[in-house]
């Protein structure tokens, strides 16, 4: 079983890689075709023989250690996959619709710009998606989490010449990279609770061995996991961006947020059970989320004017149902439940083209009647409260309005007083921080590592406020990751090897891509633009542009992504408030670089910018 598993992740990982090369340096689709079908029989044999073998085991769940990635003093990342009845429901939906989407795709995206490029981001998420579901720890699931982020980002903005999938990208991947604070932090909460690797196969004995002095730090883990779900499920309050990430090409939209993706929340519940379902005020929230993402996602369907947003709504709903069946204990149903969802939201999304099309000639249809029903249970409500009803509904509960008052808001203003204080001072800002921190360590004074931290974080703030220069943002994102990593080495001499390796990692992709942003730069500040568009004009240097900003976030390709890790395991196991502090600078520094990726080479070209504003002219 060892290699089955091996392989099931290889072949959708060299698949990924192999089309993306197609789409550089080759735009036959009749060879990215050949190369689908082989990836597809390939994928579907492995899995097919995986669970043959695992039957004629008894279905006994089945965990193999493959070793460490990563090992130093008193650090360890285990590669660790695990496979049991859960994640056989989830690898069976994930072949089972991954085929029929290559299938219908291969016709659907027939002379499509981008064709194989498609296919290189959906084959990506395959490999995301079947690691999520046989990943064996938290920090593996937390991997293929990225993973699945990335992929997510990418095929929201694949029609990457306009500028609205773009921003709809930018603003899932915001929600993603937020909601990473609980699955980062509680990864090594959960370490320093039972001083281990939290293995997904030993949580039903951990927990039962657990003391009741623990409980409260259960509660608070058992909170950031629910955190995490939420974000990633679209659940209450970040209900808001599904329907905009229907901005992608529809049978993305099928297999991400009709079918698949939309349940990783629900995954990830069903793997952390033992955890939160032990305390009684968190499985009573679990259910309350539920049942208020259900509420606000039904009626706010009803005010959607696109099918693809009913749908996304739709799929949120029955998402927020199956919370509510978790909270209860009924996992079992759970798999059923996303068995049937699954199945039918990909469906409805598929055909949800030849559906408009159909109503359209039926409305077409001059003196046949023919008209869609109007019914609706809103009309017993009186006419000013049905109208206070619609625009609530309309406006998703104010949901993204709150959020930006409550975190979006004051996370900018503090950046621009970062900027005015620099600019107060002439640009010697980051020469006295940096005296400051010398004269801190030279007198080997305690609040060292304090005085490093906040400043790690109040670079990272800078890099976000940051909306007119993309040299200064990108430095302030290395500047923060240099000075988190200082950070930690100032706390104890014991993780010196894991800084070094964190640093290294951090360091080569920040020079690269300080040289690749100023060259881009230049073409920003003479053309005045929002979005430069260089991913369609100049592809290479666009992908050598993501490689860096993937390397700078810490992305699970390089050691800055381990040592990401071990930075958080050191600082949480000292000082709790100073892994809050590293984990807050590491996602605001994921945001920053995806929206530097964004406005440096998505986008319209400049060419195709004038030529529109001059036929606006000319109308």
């Amino acid at each position: 079983m060892n290699i089955l598993l091996f392989s099931l992740l290889a072949i959708p990982l060299f698949g990924s890689a192999l089309t993306a090369l197609l789409s550089l340096f080759a735009h036959s689709e009749k060879r990215v075709a050949r190369c689908l079908v082989g990836i597809k029989i390939g994928y579907l044999g492995v899995l097919a023989s995986l669970l043959l073998v695992w039957a004629k085991s008894g279905f006994v769940p089945y965990e193999w250690r493959a070793g460490n990635l990563y090992q130093s003093k008193d650090y360890v990342y285990p590669i660790v996959l695990y496979l049991d009845h859960v994640g056989a429901v989830f690898l069976v939906m994930t072949g089972y619709i991954s085929a029929i989407i290559i299938r219908f795709c291969r016709y659907y995206m027939h002379r499509e710009e981008g064709y194989a490029r498609f296919f290189s981001k959906i084959l990506l998420f395959l490999f995301g998606m079947t690691f999520l579901t046989v990943a064996g720890t938290v920090d593996l699931l937390f991997a293929a989490w990225e993973i699945l982020g990335l992929a997510s980002f990418l095929l929201i903005a694949f029609y990457r010449h306009r500028v609205t999938p773009v921003r709809s990208a930018l603003t899932a991947y915001s929600v993603y990279r937020v909601c990473d604070l609980g699955v980062l932090l509680g990864a090594w909460l959960s370490f320093h609770i039972w001083h281990s690797i939290t293995y997904f196969s030993q949580l039903p004995q951990l927990m039962a061995n657990t003391s009741l002095a623990y409980m409260p730090q259960i509660q608070v883990l058992s909170l950031l996991l629910l955190l995490a779900a939420a974000g990633k499920s679209a659940q209450f309050p970040f209900i808001f961006w599904l329907p905009r990430a229907m901005e992608g090409p529809t049978p993305s939209s099928a297999i991400f947020y009709g079918a698949l993706s939309i349940h990783a929340g629900v995954f990830l519940l069903l793997r952390t059970y033992p955890i939160w379902h032990a305390t009684q005020v968190t499985a009573l929230l679990v259910g309350l989320i539920g049942g208020l993402s259900a509420f606000l996602a039904t009626i706010a369907g009803r005010t959607q004017s696109s099918i693809k947003g009913q749908i996304a709504y739709a799929s949120i709903t029955q998402v927020g149902l199956m919370l509510i069946e978790l909270a209860l204990g009924f996992k079992t149903l759970v798999l059923f439940h996303f068995v049937a969802n699954a199945s039918l939201r990909c469906y409805q999304l598929l055909v949800s083209p030849s559906v408009v099309a159909q109503i359209l000639r039926m409305q077409g249809q001059a003196g046949t009647g023919a008209r869609v029903s109007d019914w609706s249970i809103e009309r017993i409500l009186p006419v000013r409260l049905r109208s206070t009803f619609y625009v609530l509904a309309f406006n998703e509960g104010y949901l993204l309005q709150i959020i930006r008052a409550i975190v979006l808001y004051p996370v900018q203003r503090f950046g621009r007083f970062v900027h005015t204080l620099d600019k107060s001072i002439k640009g010697t800002l980051p020469l006295f921080l940096i005296a400051l921190l010398s004269g801190c360590l030279y007198f080997h004074l305690p609040s060292s590592t304090t005085v490093c931290a906040l400043l790690a974080l109040a670079a990272s703030l800078a890099a976000f406020a940051e909306k007119h220069s993309a040299h200064r943002s990108w430095n302030a994102i290395g500047l923060s990751c240099l000075l988190g990593g200082v950070s930690v080495w100032i706390l104890d001499g014991v993780s010196s090897q894991d800084v070094y390796t964190y640093l290294f990692g951090i360091l080569v992709p920040w020079l690269i891509g300080l040289f690749v942003v100023l060259k881009l730069e230049k073409k920003e500040a003479a053309l005045e633009l929002d979005f430069l568009g260089t991913a369609n004009g100049r592809p290479t240097i666009a992908l050598l542009c993501l490689i860096c900003c993937l390397g700078l976030a810490a992305f699970p390709i390089g050691p800055a992504f381990v040592g990401e890790d071990a930075l958080l395991h050191h600082a949480v196991g000292k000082h709790l408030w100073l892994g809050i502090s590293l984990t807050t600078s590491f996602v605001l520094n994921g945001i920053s670089v995806a929206r530097l990726y964004a406005h440096l080479c998505l986008g319209p070209l400049p060419e195709q910018t004038v030529v529109t504003g001059i036929q606006v002219e000319q109308n």
